[in-house]
């Protein structure tokens, strides 16, 4: 036990952590669902441009168009988890393969020090 109760950890307890094809596999998830969330914004598109002429459709047309700027943000949101995701299944990959240098601003140390 350590000095605040828990268990200590050491390598013969080590979990192993998730595969860089699996984590590839999230990313690639991932950029499906932003492929979808644009899908959803194209669909909606065309409903600004019925029309219409009332005060509740200028409201409606408004509605629309700030889900449109919403669904835009989101797609950006995604899409960029996709690339951190998919960077770190790059990282893990080069870590699996002994490469000392995994990505920007990670040295030796990421795969056990100095060789």
């Amino acid at each position: 036990m350590d000095y605040f109760g828990q268990e200590d950890i050491g390598p013969d307890k080590a979990v192993a952590g998730p595969t860089p094809d699996a984590v590839a596999v999230v990313a690639q998830r991932l950029e499906s669902i932003a492929r979808e969330i644009d899908a959803v914004r194209l669909a909606l598109g065309p409903l600004r441009a019925l029309g219409w002429q009332s005060k509740a459709a200028a409201a409606f047309g408004e509605s629309v168009t700030i889900c449109n700027t919403a669904l835009v943000e989101a797609v950006k949101d995604v899409r960029a988890g996709a690339e951190a995701v998919q960077f770190y299944a790059q990282n893990l990959e080069s870590a699996a393969a002994g490469s000392p240098y995994t990505g920007p601003g990670l040295g030796p140390w990421f795969n056990g020090g100095p060789q």
